[in-house]
């Protein structure tokens, strides 16, 4: 005769496996914090000091060690050289797997894998995200003393207009080449300068025209040196987000891109450089990654504490303070979007590196 078993007899498994699962969370925890505990931990960023990498690394750094198990100290340290790639390869390849040094990018950065740039040494389809900050949006200016107040100014130009940026394949410059492709604009572009510091001192001297920046920095930079004359915003990339472009709190008085062209042309942009206009868009401009074989209790504790982070208050005022609003780093579906990113078709990967 088959007899039933009682609900105290059902729960006996299920009980006993709530208590294995909370152990194993408990130990994974503690041994988080005792390894994290009077270290170092490195935030490697590939740019200058100043420019808008380094400024949200430095955002992040005041804040993080608070929420990782062990609380380490952090340190930032700037190794520039060939647009972040220098910095990434090493993180990639000779960091140790520990879970002590980050290596932070750009969506340049991600650009240049995608289109193949030469020295890249590691791929982000195989490493390991633990935060990253939701899209941002660029700003485009000149230097201010050329009379150009809109974007309509530069189809009055007989030559086109000289660009510049640390090299080809970063985000800033791509966005410039597809929004001048969109538009049936020209430009020569300049490459070789470290940074965003470096770039805004060339627009300033007249070695350079135009550029374009991360809104980031406009509070600190970009916003002084136009209320100087120095420089004059035209247009911006916009907030891409839900398939849709809205204007920056940051720069809510500066049109967007797709504002600019509709208002122009009479209809909405659309085609291959729109759409490659949109893919990058989406990608985040701030990312944060270990190298593919770091202790997964390790990323465990790293991804958590950039959660926690982001529903802070210190951090959210900080954050507000530098740019105008609360930037919504963590983790989520970030990684995806930018694997996604990565594998983009040959055809629309090709207008990157044009």
């Amino acid at each position: 005769m088959r007899t039933e078993a009682s609900p105290m007899q059902l729960w006996k498994p299920v009980s006993v496996l709530l208590l294995l699962l909370f152990l194993a969370a408990h130990t994974s925890a503690a041994a988080s914090e005792s390894f994290f505990k009077d270290k170092e931990l490195n935030i490697l960023v590939g740019f200058s000091a100043g420019s808008g990498v380094d400024l949200h690394a430095r955002l992040v750094g005041r804040h993080l060690a608070r929420f990782i198990p062990g609380n380490p100290s952090i340190i930032i340290r700037n190794n520039p050289g060939a647009s972040g790639i220098l910095a990434f390869n090493y993180v990639y390849n000779r960091a140790k797997k520990d879970g002590l040094t980050i290596g932070n990018t750009s969506s340049g950065l991600i650009t240049r894998q995608l289109i193949k740039r030469p020295g890249i040494r590691f791929d982000l389809k195989k490493s390991v995200l633990v935060g990253a900050n939701s899209p941002q949006s660029r700003y485009m200016y000149v230097n201010g003393g050329l009379g150009i107040k809109s974007l309509d100014d530069l189809y009055k130009r007989s030559k086109p207009i000289v660009t510049g940026w640390s090299s080809k394949g970063g985000g800033p410059d791509v966005l410039i080449e597809l929004m001048f492709r969109m538009m049936g604009l020209k430009r020569k572009a300049i490459y070789g300068y470290k940074g965003g510091p470096d770039i805004f001192l060339a627009v300033q001297r007249g070695e350079i025209e135009m550029a374009s920046s991360n809104e980031m920095d406009y509070p600190t930079r970009g916003k002084q040196l136009e209320d100087q004359g120095a420089i004059r915003t035209l247009v911006q990339s916009g907030i891409f987000k839900d398939g849709k472009f809205s204007r920056s709190k940051t720069l809510a008085n500066i049109p967007t891109v797709e504002e600019a062209y509709t208002e122009r042309n009479g209809k909405a942009p659309s085609g291959p450089y729109w759409n490659a206009f949109k893919a990058l868009s989406a990608v985040p401009t701030r990312g944060y990654w270990v190298a593919p074989g770091t202790p997964p209790d390790r990323i465990a504790a790293l991804r958590k504490a950039f959660d926690q982070m982001r529903e802070d208050s210190a951090y959210q005022a900080d954050s507000k303070k530098l740019l105008g609003y609360v930037d919504d780093v963590g983790t989520g579906p970030r990684k995806q979007i930018i694997v996604n990113y990565l594998s983009l078709p040959d055809d629309i990967a090709k207008l990157f590196a044009r």
